[in-house]
């Protein structure tokens, strides 16, 4: 749109024809933002009014938004008078209305945030039209763009390191853009709180009150207690944000890498009755140190039978091979510990004595320690077990050794030397050194 050059108007001192060239060119400077969304009656004289086209410079997206004219409908109040805001959004200068509440003598509503305020229409009980003597116009020029709406932008649904913060320079006194280690080294050049209260404040943003709000800390872990829990965290992926302050920088950090001599559950499996075998496949990577195998309360459809252990190789497929270990056990009967040397090609036994009862507060408890299942090199174990026998008293069994077929192992399976199992918990969990 062309523009005119502004002269002051002045009957004394201009010719006539110079003074009324003045007026219009001073009409036409002055209309041209004296008219920007400007509020009025609308042509139809019913329960709305016209908002007049403008132009806002989005400070975000750093371009000019142009809006035409726009309508707002109204509904007259029931019982008392009312006003209602008329505004625009700051980033797309979209027309909405604040409704406010009925009184006797009215009070105007609470703007949204990122709102500029453009006129109270003043609403009667049983009023049927909106005229010009309705509307207050509020319009200012004093906008201050840091309070954009976040809410109103488009989300960035897969943020890279190095997009950028938009933040307000007070030295500048305007929007400028931050790189994300750049916005942590601000943060981490603060004069630290050493002793921060619970009356302490941050600033969040309300989505409900589409509006900035200063929230006490004590109030913050409210709001963490109060999102859904993650009962099952996978910390052999899930990650927690931590400061790196060698690289001044946030960082994500596997959770399974926070601290030393962590132990992580990969998996669980319930033994279900008449369960020929119970396996736990895919449960061995490089991402551990070491493996612990864990049985409880495990035993046989049937008295008497040993619990046997085999790992897998591939998907579901059993390993029989050289298991060779040496194990030594006590028996309750037995008046000194009896060693022996054990050498089975086709499995682990956890026993070497029958589970004598098939009732589950009698069944087969223990623990095995397994070192380099994945690599094709030896595969070595340690394990104690306790559980009751065909003697009758309590039996305590221990072994070491190890598998060297070749094979790369992908799980573990727990079995009865005969019949089924009946109930039990098998499980594997990842120890980090």
């Amino acid at each position: 749109m062309s523009v005119t050059t502004f002269l002051q108007p002045n009957v004394s001192s201009q010719s006539p024809t110079v003074h009324l060239t003045a007026i219009d060119d001073a009409i036409a400077v002055l209309a041209g933002k004296a008219a920007e969304f400007a509020v009025h009656e609308s042509a139809s004289t019913a329960m709305s009014i016209q908002v007049d086209s403008g132009q806002l410079f989005d400070e975000i997206n750093l371009a000019l938004t142009t809006k035409n004219s726009q309508t707002n409908s109204f509904v007259a109040p029931s019982a008392n008078p009312r006003n209602d805001i008329v505004y625009i959004f700051r980033n797309t200068a979209v027309s909405s209305i604040v409704t406010g509440a009925e009184a006797a003598s009215p009070s105007d509503p609470t703007m949204v945030s990122s709102a500029i305020p453009l006129a109270r229409v003043r609403l009667t009980v049983g009023m049927t039209e909106i005229t010009n003597n309705d509307i207050d116009d509020l319009r200012t020029s004093a906008i201050n763009p840091f309070y954009m709406d976040i809410n109103g932008l488009t989300e960035d649904t897969a943020p890279a390191v190095n997009d950028f913060f938009a933040m307000y320079s007070t030295s500048s006194a305007s929007l400028r853009k931050v790189d994300p280690p750049g916005f942590f080294t601000t943060i981490n050049s603060l004069q630290a709180d050493t002793a921060p209260s619970s009356g302490d404040k941050i600033v969040t943003y309300d989505i409900s009150g589409s509006a900035a709000k200063r929230v006490p800390l004590s109030d913050v872990f409210k709001v963490i207690n109060g999102m859904a829990q993650d009962s099952s965290p996978d910390t052999s992926a899930d990650f927690v944000v931590s400061y790196d302050t060698n690289q001044s920088g946030p960082k994500k950090v596997l959770m399974s890498d926070l601290g030393g001599g962590r132990c992580t559950l990969i998996s669980e499996a319930t033994i279900a009755a008449a369960t020929a075998v119970e396996q736990i496949t895919g449960c061995f990577d490089g991402t551990y140190d070491q493996y612990l195998i864990e049985w409880v309360g495990v035993y046989p459809e049937t008295n008497d039978r040993d619990i046997r252990i085999r790992f897998l190789s591939g998907t579901t497929t059993s390993i029989v091979a050289e298991y060779e270990y040496y194990g030594w056990r006590q028996e309750s009967s037995a008046a000194e510990a009896r060693d022996e040397e054990q050498g089975s090609p086709y499995y682990i036994d956890l026993t070497q004595e029958g589970v004598s009862s098939n009732a589950a507060n009698n069944g087969c408890n223990g623990t095995m320690t397994v070192w380099n299942p994945v690599g094709t090199g030896m595969l070595s174990f340690f394990y104690h077990t306790v559980c009751t026998y065909s003697g009758g008293g309590p039996l305590t069994y221990q072994a070491e050794g190890g598998e060297n077929d070749g094979t790369i192992r992908t799980g573990i399976e727990i079995y009865a030397e005969s019949g089924n199992l009946n109930g039990g918990v098998f499980r594997v969990w990842g120890v980090k050194a």
